[in-house]
């Protein structure tokens, strides 16, 4: 969580908490702050679980796009195929924590 906080203060994009283990990015749209973004965390490798949290978390915010930050640098096939599944027509995506410098700079 803390590697997430500081490349988005680094870069300049606010966040709210909304859980022990997720926040909210603002970025800025058409001059006015926005929410737009939930973003989990999972201190190991994904699970369907953790998709759910993400969801109603994303939910409850009234925000489409959820991110799922997990700790493989690849997650296995089965399972990714599992969490694909699991995720469905949902804007949810996985994103490596080695690769928060990368996703924190899309969000700009």
């Amino acid at each position: 969580m803390g590697s997430l906080q500081s490349e988005l203060k680094r870069v300049g994009i606010n966040y709210v908490g909304v859980a022990d283990w997720s926040l909210v990015a603002e970025t800025k749209a058409s001059g006015k702050t926005k929410r737009d973004c939930v973003i989990g965390i999972t201190p190991r490798a994904p699970d369907v679980p953790d998709l759910l949290v993400l969801d109603g978390h994303a939910t409850r915010h009234n925000q489409s796009d959820g991110v799922l930050i997990h700790t493989l640098r690849s997650v296995p096939e089965e399972r990714r195929e599992l969490l694909e599944w699991a995720i469905g027509q949902r804007n949810l995506s996985l994103v490596a924590e080695d690769e928060i410098v990368a996703f924190v700079a899309g969000l700009k």
